[in-house]
């Protein structure tokens, strides 16, 4: 026989404060309510595109931050700034049909031929892996750029992939937290991206991605690479008086990065 409860009554009410500020309302009113939220609908449920998407300005003495999706057909980047500490946004995006790496890092330094600010390069744990047809790996490929290099560039690209249901987690608490604040927000330039988050849905009575648009997904999942390294979600539980308080991650395990 199981029970399940709320935390409401067992933790600290600045606990459940902390985790409403950043955790999506799904996963809040299941892992801190205890509220079975049932499947279906879009992946990225928390958008809007009357709230999400807005003027995102370029700045040449910012970081940009590239999440990198190095599927072929099509490739798919996402160009970023911080804005202050918690909020994140996406200014442009490239896609590419039947492309490779070093077309997208040259059409990268197109895009920004006087940049000041470095970049920060993010993507999945399968950037690393030599494939068969290719000489180098798309990793190798970027720490070998020396346009990049001497521009100043750091490069973060995990060992192994966290569930991926952890990552749209991370993305819909920033599109919006259970307590309804919005901290990532699109250029109505990036148009793929937008539609990802509109279109993306799951398979009828299935928490899996409905993958049977194989254009769909790739912008998404460049965005939320670097969303989900950036912005882990991490709750501060206090054991008591003779205990430390640290931070306990529920939905993810720290990574080794580059």
């Amino acid at each position: 026989m199981c029970f399940h409860w709320p935390s409401e009554g067992i933790v600290d009410a600045e606990v459940l404060t902390a985790a409403q500020s950043i955790m999506d309302p799904k996963s809040f009113r299941e892992q801190m309510m205890a509220e079975w939220q049932t499947s279906g609908g879009g992946v990225y449920y928390c958008f809007d595109e009357q709230y999400n998407v807005r003027p995102c300005q370029y700045n040449r003495r910012k970081t940009v931050i590239i999440g990198s999706d190095f599927n072929v057909d099509p490739m798919s980047w996402t160009f970023l700034h911080r804005k202050g500490d918690d909020v994140i946004e996406a200014f442009d995006e490239l896609r590419m049909d039947d492309a490779n790496t070093r077309a997208a890092l040259n059409r990268t330094k197109e895009k920004f031929p006087h940049h000041e600010g470095g970049f920060e390069f993010y993507g999945d744990a399968t950037s690393r892996a030599r494939k068969t047809s290719a000489f180098s790996t798309d990793y190798d490929q970027i720490m070998e750029d020396e346009w990049f290099l001497q521009k100043g560039r750091t490069v973060h690209y995990p060992d192994s992939n966290p569930p991926v249901e952890d990552r749209w987690a991370v993305v819909n608490s920033r599109l919006e937290s259970a307590g309804g604040d919005r901290r990532f927000f699109i250029d109505p330039r990036c148009e793929n991206l937008i539609a990802d988050m509109k279109q993306c849905g799951f398979k009828p009575g299935t928490r899996d991605m409905d993958l049977s648009d194989k254009s769909r997904g790739h912008a998404a999942d460049s965005a939320g690479y670097p969303i989900f390294q950036l912005f882990p979600i991490n709750i501060p539980f206090d054991y008591g008086e003779d205990s430390d308080i640290y931070s306990e991650s529920l939905d993810q395990e720290a990574l080794p990065y580059a």
